[in-house]
């Protein structure tokens, strides 16, 4: 696969119709110099980014080695015309980046 263009580390969830979905994520460009400091992005930008062929992949905080360790790539998927952010397809009706750092108490 193709150079990964932006990593996600982290991720903002609201909360509708008793459902959980991302509202927004912790975005990092990727450089050659390495990946740049986080914007918080809606999700909706981010579907655009991977509908314009953008790679785009979780990277998480390894404790063991203290370093970020890449995860897997964000793919868009679509049910009942809703645009989820997932990492792997399954039967579950939501966003299912459950594993990153949930950024909430950050505003």
């Amino acid at each position: 696969m193709a150079k990964t263009n932006y990593f996600i580390t982290g991720i903002w969830e609201t909360t509708y119709n008793n459902s959980k979905f991302i509202s927004h994520v912790l975005l990092h460009k990727n450089t050659d110099a390495g990946f740049e400091r986080g914007v918080k992005t809606s999700r909706e930008d981010v579907v655009k980014l991977i509908d314009g062929k953008h790679n785009v992949m979780t990277l998480r905080w390894d404790y063991n080695t203290a370093s970020y360790k890449s995860g897997a790539y964000v793919e868009v998927i679509e049910i009942s015309s809703i645009r989820y952010l997932r990492t792997h397809k399954d039967a579950t009706v939501n966003d299912n980046l459950d594993n990153m750092i949930k950024m909430d108490w950050l505003i």
